[in-house]
């Protein structure tokens, strides 16, 4: 496995943050919700307007939280949808990293294992859309579905 600090360069994430906006990605998070479940709609978005506007932790730190948590909990579509936002945010792929480390030293080798596995799936994924012709595809909703279907497709 390469490491994993080559895979995005500066101008991929340079490119990919011109179309970030958080109020997109989180739209685009919570439709997915609402359509996955209506009945949670409302608990859904009002929990993610909560930590995604409240002013208390920086986006970086809300992000790194959640990659620590996810690492352990969720490797999955959720750990790279939270990869993706920290990047986004002006989180590195070092601290990604490095929060990956942490959560293993208190969960063990397999969240590690799936950490750093998870981790490359999406950087490599983020590099593609980064270094593709269309910009629509940087969008966070197109940025967000291509994640799950990352993710997910990998499942079937």
């Amino acid at each position: 496995m390469e490491d994993l600090r080559t895979i995005l360069s500066a101008s991929d994430l340079e490119v990919l943050r011109e179309t970030y906006h958080k109020d997109h990605a989180l739209d685009a998070s919570m439709g997915g919700f609402a359509t996955a479940y209506p009945p949670l709609a409302e608990w859904s978005e009002t929990a993610g307007r909560m930590f995604f506007h409240d002013k208390t932790l920086a986006p970086r730190q809300r992000e790194l939280c959640l990659i620590t948590l996810l690492t352990h909990r969720a490797p999955g579509v959720c750990l790279a949808n939270h990869m993706y936002w920290g990047l986004m945010e002006g989180v590195s792929v070092d601290e990604i990293c490095q929060a990956v480390g942490l959560a293993a030293c208190y969960s063990g080798l397999p969240s590690y294992t799936e950490g750093i596995v998870c981790a490359r799936r999406t950087f490599k994924l983020l590099h593609t859309v980064a270094t593709s012709d269309s910009g629509e595809h940087r969008r966070p909703r197109a940025v967000l579905g291509a994640l799950v279907r990352a993710f997910y497709d990998m499942a079937l």
